[in-house]
């Protein structure tokens, strides 16, 4: 399962191989960017910022057309949910993976 973990700046501090593999950007690319860098054209931004909203309430799922580093669309079905560190700090974790016959081919 590819996975992302967001600051509470929604700040991307820490991607698995599997996300790396799905969406064609290295670990360092990454890291310190948003998770739009994977919006494009067909991505539905108005459900992408509603997903935000509701992870930061506590959980939510999803199903977005992303694009990978190179430009191709997946559909990409995506579960978040707010964490907290031993100090209180707010995260978010987010598992994802790549879904066919969804709005990406469309």
């Amino acid at each position: 399962m590819a996975s992302i973990v967001l600051d509470q700046r929604e700040r991307i501090v820490a991607v698995n191989s599997a996300w790396t593999r799905l969406c064609g950007f290295s670990a360092n690319e990454a890291l310190g960017s948003s998770p739009k860098l994977l919006q494009g054209p067909k991505t539905d931004t108005r459900e992408a910022r509603a997903f935000a909203e509701a992870c930061r309430l506590g959980s939510a799922s999803t199903t977005l057309t992303n694009y990978r580093k190179d430009g191709s669309p997946f559909t990409h079905r995506i579960r978040s949910r707010r964490v907290l560190d031993a100090s209180g700090r707010v995260y978010y974790l987010s598992e994802g993976r790549e879904v066919h016959g969804g709005p990406a081919g469309r």
